[in-house]
């Protein structure tokens, strides 16, 4: 948005959604008096009994044996494990130095008493994200696009161990299908969100709405008054190195950590996608054409059938085992969720009528 006071030019600003209890009841139906926010470790929604609530919550979590399925069970009534998941996989992704964990740009909310039939309102604690700003190499020494956080996250003498995010998540990863689903979410966030193409795509159209507007908007703040055009083009040309760096080198950098074998590529399509499509991961895209995508052997798959015209048949897999049994590689399953271990050359086909 270009901004005129009074005829004067102000600039180029970003008009986003203040997080606070109307936000939430806006967008959940959740009345706003029953909302609890925790920000930045401080009350934003509620009161002083409400946060014992998040305290307690924080401490079980963080400090019980999730490896116990009962310890996790509870921990999934506490907290939108998988919401949490992906705001990790996120922050991670990027390389936010800012965020959840960072013990800064965080903010947790619930509902005090739970609703019935309203999403979202059954009192678990879910993250909110805003202000990224300080990540993709925008500033100086952190345009490393190999760095993971993760060295940070679970070396003891680091800052960032000892806050929220990194609790959580350092608790979370000791039980097996959540350190399964985390390791997926890593994969797919740098598959399907960022995947290179996608990626290129979103920042050119951004850029041909924001480029014609950035060189009075640096003259207007006293940036690159010699060379706005240049300043601008070559932030931008940063922001993609980043981004297109980043995509390469994750994956290997995931290997590296986790101590897995090299990843392989994973092709999986339709026979026919008029008649019925598939999901990865129980993730939010439907695909409608062929995917292929990076996973580790190490790790299950999983994937869905999504019939739309059609009636599922079956799967048919090649290269790839069916979790839990190490001697099938080449088979058909007509089960409509199927969970594989891929091995190199691995295909799969969703077959409809």
């Amino acid at each position: 948005m270009a901004l005129f006071l009074e005829g004067e030019y102000w600039g180029v600003y970003i008009l986003t959604e203040n997080y606070d209890e109307h936000y939430i009841a806006n967008n959940y139906d959740i009345a706003d008096d029953n909302v609890i926010i925790i920000k930045n470790s401080k009350m934003e929604a509620g009161d002083a009994n409400d946060e014992a609530l998040f305290d307690r919550a924080l401490n079980y979590i963080s400090n019980e044996d999730m490896s116990n399925p009962s310890n996790y069970k509870q921990a999934d009534e506490l907290l939108d494990i998988e919401n949490f998941m992906w705001c990790a996989t996120f922050n991670i992704y990027i390389g936010n130095r800012d965020s959840i964990f960072k013990a800064t740009n965080w903010a947790m909310w619930r509902v005090r008493n739970p609703v019935e039939n309203i999403k979202n309102a059954d009192g678990k604690w879910r993250p909110l994200i805003f202000d990224n700003d300080l990540s993709a190499g925008l500033f100086g020494d952190d345009n490393d696009y190999n760095k993971l956080l993760f060295t940070e996250i679970f070396d003891e003498n680091s800052h960032y161990s000892k806050c929220i995010g990194s609790r959580l998540l350092k608790s979370l990863l000791k039980n097996s299908s959540f350190k399964n689903m985390f390791i997926n979410a890593l994969c797919d966030i740098r598959n399907i969100d960022f995947e290179a193409n996608r990626v290129s795509e979103y920042i050119e159209k951004l850029n041909s709405i924001i480029e014609p507007l950035m060189p009075d908007n640096f003259i207007r703040f006293g940036k690159a008054l010699n060379a706005p055009d240049e300043y601008f083009k070559n932030q931008m040309d940063a922001l993609k190195t980043w981004l297109y760096s980043r995509y390469d080198s994750f994956i290997n950098n995931i290997r590296k950590y986790f101590e897995f074998k090299s990843a392989v590529e994973v092709s999986i399509t339709s026979n026919n996608f008029a008649q019925g499509s598939f999901i990865v991961n129980n993730g939010w895209k439907k695909f409608d054409e062929e995917y292929k995508g990076l996973y580790f052997t190490e790790n299950i798959l999983y994937l869905s059938a999504n019939p739309l015209k059609g009636t599922f048949k079956y799967w048919r897999v090649s290269n790839c085992k069916l979790a839990g049994n190490s001697n099938e590689i080449d088979f058909k399953s007509e089960e409509i969720n199927l969970s594989i271990n891929p091995l190199e050359g691995c295909s799969v086909i969703a077959y409809y009528k």
